[in-house]
């Protein structure tokens, strides 16, 4: 698509619907041309936007047009351009560029330039002063947000400074009611989706918007505002490609490129805070404009903080605010498994039990019995759930099992009668006076003494 001659049907001193006298072009894009008339009735300057004839002979979208501009006109705000006037230019006042039905909107004229030119003319914003401009914006938005509003659009070209009186930059923010005509424009017309327009708008766009435009909310403008944050700094974006396509999939699976490879002296905190703008995923990034502006406070000049403060009332007087949450830009994000919820404390003594079983089966030998005139046996010995002699009460088993020494003549009398197993008559090397231990007729051994089985296990003989 190329530029219409100057003022194409519409030379300097043409008057249209009886009211505005075209003075002069102010700029040509890809969705519209802008002139600068003057209002015959108030005697003021104003500025006059023409949908190009691409999108206005599109089924439906002067309709879509008239609507969303009428729709900013709710927007308040001093850092909103004020819409006075819209409409479609009648039959008898169009020209072979700009026929009858053409839709029009009337502007507050503003004296600047939009910061798109200032980006492009290599200007590289200081710290404070990109801040500042960021949150103007974020002024303007928040009320647009409060009125069920998207933006859409959000990028340094739609952004227009003015010099005030006294030197200061105020930004007005362009455009509300176009973008959405371009995006459901662009569906059905290939050819413009290759214009520079629809492709600069493009490296603004968040994942969701490009995947549908239908249903992008508010977040998507807080996406645009964080590159558009970034560029401010840098001069480019955290995403750039040749095509759409291409541009698509670097947003999708790509990493965005790091803000401080192109300004160093940016730092690594503030850094973070404008990545989360732009993070992938919209519940990753800031919940509304207000908290983005909050999160740049502590990076502001002293200034600015009664505007970002301002933004925060505003929000929450509006309902529009939003719970802060901790966030972590994408990259600094760890890819962490969430932690398995706590089951019940049983299966664990289950298997605490089964290994205890386990090796109870492996090493384990009856426990040495007191009788009532002999002693006890000394060694090493695995408890078991049922000792054999009847005068021995069988002790409480705990899980796992532990090895218990039993030392000669140390029995605990919870595991013999006292009386009947003294210390002193159960000693290993004593038996009771004259008294002599019976042979065991399977060993030949006498009972106490312990021998090995064939098994591996350890056996005292008489027990």
């Amino acid at each position: 698509m190329t530029a219409p001659a100057a003022f194409a049907g519409f030379p300097p001193g043409t008057v249209l619907l009886d009211k505005y006298r075209i003075v002069r072009e102010l700029g040509f894009g890809g969705m519209s041309l802008v002139v600068c008339a003057d209002h015959l009735v108030l005697k003021t300057q104003v500025a006059m936007k023409f949908l190009l004839p691409e999108l206005a002979t599109l089924p439906d979208a002067p309709q879509r047009f008239l609507r969303e501009a009428q729709a900013a006109t709710r927007i308040a705000g001093e850092h909103v351009a004020r819409v006075l006037d819209m409409g479609e230019l009648p039959s008898e006042e169009g020209s072979a560029f700009y026929p009858g039905g053409t839709p029009y909107i009337v502007m507050e004229y503003l004296e600047g330039k939009d910061l798109g030119r200032h980006v492009k003319g290599g200007k590289r914003f200081a710290v404070p002063e990109a801040i500042d401009l960021v949150v103007q914006t974020a002024e303007a938005l928040s009320h647009a947000h409060a009125a069920g509003i998207v933006h859409r659009d959000v990028k340094p070209s739609n952004l227009f400074l003015v010099e005030q009186p006294d030197g200061s930059a105020l930004v007005k923010v362009l455009d509300f009611g176009i973008s959405k005509v371009v995006e459901e424009a662009a569906k059905d017309n290939l050819e413009l989706t290759k214009t520079t327009a629809v492709m600069g708008s493009a490296l603004y766009m968040s994942l969701e918007q490009m995947r549908s435009t239908k249903t992008v909310d508010h977040r998507t403008d807080i996406y645009a505002l964080g590159v558009t944050l970034y560029e401010l700094l840098t001069g480019t974006q955290p995403f750039t490609a040749e095509s759409f396509p291409e541009l698509c999939v670097k947003v999708s699976l790509d990493p965005p490129d790091p803000l401080r490879r192109h300004r160093p002296d940016v730092s690594e905190e503030l850094a973070a805070v404008i990545a989360v703008a732009y993070a992938r995923l919209k519940e990753d990034r800031y919940q509304s404009v207000g908290q983005l502006a909050q999160a740049l406070a502590p990076f502001a000049a002293p200034a600015t903080r009664p505007l970002i403060d301002a933004i925060r009332r505003f929000e929450r007087a509006s309902n529009h605010d939003v719970e802060e949450t901790v966030r972590r830009t994408p990259r600094q994000r760890p890819e962490t498994k969430p932690e398995p919820e706590p089951g019940p404390r049983w299966p664990r003594y289950a298997i605490a039990a089964a290994v205890g079983l386990a090796a109870a089966g492996v090493l384990w030998v009856k426990l040495p019995t007191a009788n009532a005139t002999g002693g006890t046996s000394g060694g090493l010995a695995f408890v078991d759930a049922a000792p054999a002699g009847p005068s021995v009460t069988a002790p409480t088993v705990s899980t796992p099992f532990v090895p218990v020494t039993v030392d000669a003549g140390t029995l605990n009398a919870g595991t013999a009668d006292a009386g009947t197993a003294d210390a002193g008559t159960a000693d290993a090397g004593t038996a009771d006076a004259g008294r002599t231990r019976p042979l065991d007729p399977c060993t030949g051994k006498r009972q106490g003494e312990s021998v090995i089985l064939p098994d591996g296990r350890r056996k005292v003989c008489g027990l």
